[in-house]
């Protein structure tokens, strides 16, 4: 009879290994249904969103240029317009399903306050 070396306490007791065949790989897209499938490209909404931003900004200064708003107002602008673009994109999103709406208008708002803070950079010396 042999005699087996006795397993160490630290040692952990494994199950036997069993060996399965491979499967093989499937490298075609998964099918999507028609009810995932969006009626708008990223691309698309991005640039509404887009347009979104700019028709805020337009309305805003149109607002302000007719009621002569004073330092009140352009604050109060500054803050409504990129919420009501993120509203009226959030809207259009959710209720016709076109993706990438509020990603334009956000890009959009960041895109203007970069331009904004590069032009005063401009103005005041700074990047002559």
């Amino acid at each position: 009879m042999e005699q087996q070396n006795p397993r160490k306490p630290s040692e952990p007791r494994l199950p036997p290994q069993v060996l399965r065949p491979v499967r093989e790989l499937n490298y075609s897209r998964p099918i999507v249904g028609e009810r995932y499938r969006a009626p708008l490209p990223f691309v698309a909404g991005f640039a509404i969103g887009f347009a979104v931003y700019l028709a805020c900004c337009a309305g805003a200064w149109t607002i302000l240029r007719f009621a002569r708003a004073d330092g009140g107002g352009v604050l109060c602008t500054l803050v409504g317009v990129p919420l009501g673009a993120l509203l009226i994109g959030g809207i259009l999103q959710s209720t016709l399903e076109w993706r990438g709406v509020i990603a334009g208008a956000s890009a959009a708002f960041g895109l203007s306050i970069l331009l904004s803070c590069v032009g005063l950079a401009i103005l005041c010396g700074g990047l002559r």
